[in-house]
């Protein structure tokens, strides 16, 4: 009994996340440089995500920078501290996994 149900609650959860995703709504966490944000869509709120004006120039200065060669995450991750770069919702710096993931998960993803 225990199977089916799991079965049948996996089928529920596999639909609810396609019809958000259809609907404009978004799946994952939201990445460094994009905010969450409530937009309606016909009429219903939908989670979503914006960029984030904040962040948006420090990340796209952190893939520029790195894809010359000459930078180092360790080296890059100084030149984003120095400039005002935090996290979201912190007054400290970005922490180094976090700029290091940033960098790989687009680079996996191309």
């Amino acid at each position: 009994m225990n199977e089916v149900q799991v079965r049948l609650s996996g089928q529920d959860i596999a639909t609810k996340m396609a019809n958000k995703a259809r609907n404009g709504g978004t799946l994952d966490l939201v990445k460094l440089g994009y905010l969450n944000t409530r937009m309606l869509v016909d009429g219903h709120k939908v989670n979503s995500i914006i960029v984030d004006e904040e962040r948006a120039p420090f990340v796209r200065q952190a893939f520029e920078l790195f894809a010359t060669g000459q930078q180092t995450i360790d080296s890059l991750l100084e030149i984003l501290t120095d400039a005002g770069f935090t996290a979201p919702g912190r007054t400290k710096p970005i922490a180094r996994e976090t700029l290091g993931r940033l960098l790989r998960t687009v680079v996996s993803r191309s």
